[in-house]
């Protein structure tokens, strides 16, 4: 395990992935040159919608109410560091990539009015698979930033993966349902989800199908809405 952190810290250097000052992974500067998403778009079509509200038409496929976007991935610090947080397993990004969430929700809050009326924090769970392979999953480390600012519960074993899944990145669209159709199941729903207003955090968003099923299997145990929460949509 010590060979192993001394490669990522070869790899990973402790200095800032945006300007290389020593001693953080992402300097305060730096996390300003991110810029908060003041854009709102239905997570399934893509088109605009009043605060990421998922639109009519995909009501009718989807059962994730609305989801909100912190930033833009084609911002190629945003990405870089995603990448580092995610395939680099540089933990410590949790805490700079959790201030974007965060004073995202702030600027949604003061400018648009939207509540934060959530009763639990849910991450988008890995598979065993991967776990093992990170040692940790990162969707939970960006929840645990953000219910540390709300002093809200993170729950990390009521949704669970049942089945190993391709990365969404990795599939053509057509693919990406069958993909996940089925992959999450509710556990013990009758203690922690019959009317609760649930907010599933991921660190990114791709078609947004991962997120729907999610929901689905949420809403099925009884979840009253189910929001998502990511940095960004690749």
């Amino acid at each position: 395990m010590k060979l192993f952190s001394t490669i990522i810290d070869l790899l990973y250097p402790v200095e800032c992935l945006g300007c290389g000052k020593e001693g953080e992974f992402l300097c305060e500067d730096c996390i300003k040159k991110i810029i908060i998403n003041n854009r709102f778009i239905c997570p399934i079509c893509g088109h605009l919608c009043f605060l990421g509200n998922v639109c009519f038409e995909c009501k009718k496929r989807s059962a994730l109410d609305g989801a909100w976007l912190a930033s833009d991935y084609k911002n190629e610090l945003l990405k870089k560091s995603i990448k580092a947080f995610k395939y680099g397993l540089v933990k410590e990004l949790r805490r700079p990539l959790g201030e974007i969430l965060k004073k995202y929700l702030d600027n949604i809050a003061n400018n648009y009015a939207a509540k934060f009326d959530f009763d639990v924090i849910v991450p988008v769970p890995l598979h065993r698979r991967k776990f093992l392979y990170r040692g940790f999953n990162q969707a939970e480390l960006l929840a645990n930033e953000v219910a540390e600012k709300y002093s809200l519960a993170v729950n990390t074993t009521v949704l669970k993966r049942r089945r190993f899944t391709k990365s969404q990145m990795k599939l053509k669209e057509k693919k990406r349902f069958k993909n996940v159709v089925g992959a999450f199941k509710v556990l013990d729903k009758q203690n922690f989800l019959p009317g609760k207003k649930v907010l599933l955090v991921d660190d990114v968003m791709t078609t947004g199908t991962t997120l729907a099923e999610c929901a689905r299997a949420l809403k099925e145990a009884g979840a009253a809405k189910v929001w998502a929460l990511a940095l960004a949509k690749s």
